[in-house]
């Protein structure tokens, strides 16, 4: 024990299997290899704020010794931003529809002065020019 070696705890317990639900814990021993991703018995500390994966602390930009909050501030960072984005292609797409639409109607506005479209037809597609 002095070694610190075996400090984590791994217990034996029994389970519904169509649920996986935990029915009752059947013993508990100490180990030096958990099965469990269950914080050792004998960590100082304490409540220490539990690190993230290097990876994903260099995908946010961050320190690898970036506490939880601080990640979840990116995360939530990253989504108000892709959602701004989102809005702003949105209005983007809708601007440029009216745009279009503008620029049909002048031209057959135009076609139509022109003769090239009888004022009968411009509402269909596909219509040919006139006489």
């Amino acid at each position: 024990m002095s070694s610190r070696a075996h400090r984590y705890l791994s217990p034996v317990f029994v389970y519904e299997k169509p649920t996986a639900r935990m029915v009752k814990i059947v013993s508990a021993g100490l180990t030096n290899r958990p099965n469990l991703k269950l914080e050792a018995l004998n960590t100082e500390g304490g409540e220490e704020e539990s690190r993230m994966d290097q990876a994903i602390t260099d995908a946010l930009g961050l320190n690898a010794d970036a506490s939880v909050t601080s990640i979840v501030a990116a995360i939530n960072g990253l989504k108000d931003a892709r959602a701004e984005a989102l809005n702003r292609i949105a209005d983007f797409e809708t601007a440029e529809k009216g745009r279009l639409d503008e620029a049909i109607n002048r031209a057959l506005d135009e076609a139509t002065e022109a003769g090239k479209i009888k004022p009968g037809s411009r509402g269909l597609r596909g219509a040919r020019p006139g006489p």
